[in-house]
């Protein structure tokens, strides 16, 4: 294992409002072990400032879904890659299947802030929203704003 800092020294104390650009580079999956052996450190250098992060929070009974969107990021590799993510249908009513009407989604991801500003049913984000609603589930995309 290899951790190394690509920008300079971290001092939490000193440098408040930057985070550190560390990298944990490994040669195996088993991170479980390092994970196990590193647990105090790795706590001590990856300091959450919540002063200065998540100006967007989710609702206490609001669920979170994390849309990677494979297809928008490696339209041309997602699929060989085995990359394949539900319908908007499937994760509507089989994912979220257990909500009931008025329950909140609040939707995350990488593109959604773009999404956001084109038609709804126009990305597949937006069409996750719009059959979520269909069931009656109060569904919104977090934008960076």
């Amino acid at each position: 294992y290899v951790i190394r800092n690509t920008s300079k020294e971290y001092h939490p104390q000193k440098d408040d409002n930057e985070f550190p650009s560390t990298m944990i580079m490994t040669d195996s999956l088993q991170d479980d072990i390092f994970v196990d052996r590193y647990y105090d450190d790795i706590r001590r250098v990856f300091v959450f400032n919540d002063a200065v992060c998540c100006n967007q929070v989710p609702d206490p009974d609001e669920s979170v879904f994390h849309f990677r969107d494979f297809a928008t990021e490696m339209p041309r590799m997602y699929a060989r890659l085995g990359f394949i993510e539900l319908s908007p249908y499937k994760i509507a009513h089989e994912l979220f299947g257990h909500l009931k009407p008025g329950d909140k989604v609040a939707i995350v991801g990488r593109f959604v802030s773009r999404d956001a500003n084109r038609l709804q049913n126009s990305t597949k984000s937006g069409q996750i929203v719009s059959e979520l609603e269909a069931r009656g589930i109060r569904a919104r995309l977090v934008t960076d704003g």
